[in-house]
């Protein structure tokens, strides 16, 4: 068994938020204007827009100073269970991957499906109605992760009875949810202690997917359900007043509960849009000035360019991190490495950034499994063709090599090295 380092949690109190569903046909025209996710998939159909040149990291990060200390934080973004990847040995999905993330101080991903034991795996043939298996949440532990984030549009694929079980399945794992649970209380930002700096992890979505029962009813979500849904498609009027309230209040608690780092985890976006909407930008510009240190990204199923507002980091998508789609596109993610400093007083700066291109490889034999895998410059075939679409999304941010002295550094500077 893996020997994991301790992780306390402190649940943080939110506000509940009321709204009633309107008629059927009120939430198809919502749907009809993209407000209102759809039950299945879209097309895949890369669109590109610029608007802005990818943050770079600093050329030479200053010195850590006398009673400072660093604290290495990795991030992944979607992590899938399509029903292609249903036999998969996930230990094997991770393995080349699990050297590099088990010294980090903190490693967190998104989850992007539930999973509730007393129901079938996979989902439904032509729908994306998901539902895990508890074997791949054990990989995931045994590859070092600490943190799953279970705030997104795929949260109550299996009702709210299956987000319930989700988050003891992940406990059970070893590892800690952020982002639903069994009261909006518990889905709440979570306290943790990574290298003895609590950091605070809130995470935020759009609206979750509903599904037609087997009669072709649809039973929407509620409202009062335990996670909490903003509206980012649209951060104008009443949904952003609603927005920064929110922030204001989860930095404030984490506060008060003595957070030295506060970062949000944002399910947002529009899929295969390589560039975040205007309204995503201004929603990660409030986050911060809301007192958040740390602004991430998942849902677009493609990397998005990084920002930097106010000397703090907007990573606003990390794309997919293990997946089944087919296009390179979407088979290419990153792991994103931040790195922290904390002074004596306890204050948080970001010190450095980096992002670790990854591409996910289905691999015949012996045993047909889809596979995270490094993508960088000396590479071959797909790992050198991801890399290639890494740099283009990322710029100077994304790491060209993953074998160089920087990764053996970071590995030996760890203390207590392994989980």
């Amino acid at each position: 068994m893996t020997t994991r380092r301790r992780t306390t949690t402190t649940s943080l109190r939110g506000a509940a938020l009321v709204l009633a569903l309107g008629a059927s046909l009120g939430i198809y025209l919502l749907a009809l204007k993209g407000l209102f996710p759809k039950p299945f998939g879209t097309p895949m159909q890369l669109v590109e827009a610029p608007l802005f040149r990818p943050a770079s990291p600093p050329s030479s990060p200053q010195a850590m100073r006398a009673g400072e200390v660093q604290v290495r934080l990795a991030f992944v973004g979607d992590i899938m269970q399509h029903r292609e990847q249903m036999q998969d040995d996930f230990f094997k999905s991770y393995a080349v991957i699990a050297p590099f993330l088990k010294p980090f101080d903190l490693v967190v991903g998104n989850l992007e499906f539930p999973v509730d034991p007393d129901r079938p795996t996979g989902s439904p043939p032509g729908s994306v109605q998901f539902n895990g298996s508890a074997r791949h949440l054990r990989a995931l532990a045994a590859a070092g992760f600490d943190i799953l984030v279970t705030a997104n549009n795929h949260a109550f694929d299996q009702g709210l009875n299956g987000a319930v079980r989700t988050v003891e399945e992940v406990t059970h794992g070893g590892m800690v949810t952020v982002g639903t649970g069994a009261t909006r209380e518990l889905a709440g930002p979570k306290l943790v202690d990574a290298k003895g700096t609590k950091i605070a992890i809130a995470a935020y979505t759009f609206r979750p997917n509903s599904y037609p029962d087997r009669t072709g009813k649809v039973a929407y979500w509620h409202r009062d359900w335990p996670i909490y849904e903003l509206n980012f498609q649209d951060w104008t009027r009443e949904y952003r007043q609603e927005g920064r309230t929110e922030f204001k209040r989860h930095v404030e608690a984490a506060r008060r509960q003595g957070a030295q780092l506060v970062i949000a985890y944002v399910h947002w976006g529009i899929e295969w849009h390589l560039d975040p909407t205007e309204d995503q930008r201004r929603a990660a510009r409030d986050m911060i000035d809301a007192g958040f240190d740390l602004v991430v990204g998942t849902h677009p199923h493609v990397l998005n360019p990084p920002e930097i507002y106010k000397g703090k980091l907007i990573a606003y998508s990390l794309g997919d991190f293990l997946t089944a789609f087919r296009p390179l596109q979407a088979r290419t993610g990153a792991v994103l490495e931040v790195e922290m400093r904390v002074d004596s007083q306890g204050a948080a700066a970001l010190r450095n950034f980096r992002y670790w291109p990854v591409v996910t490889e289905h691999s015949n034999l012996p045993d047909p499994t889809y596979q995270v895998t490094p993508a960088s410059a000396g590479a071959q075939g797909d790992q050198a063709r991801a890399y290639g679409w890494a740099r283009r999304i990322l710029g100077s941010a994304a790491v060209a090599d993953w074998h160089t002295a920087t990764v053996a550094k970071s590995a030996q500077n760890k203390p207590g090295a392994g989980k």
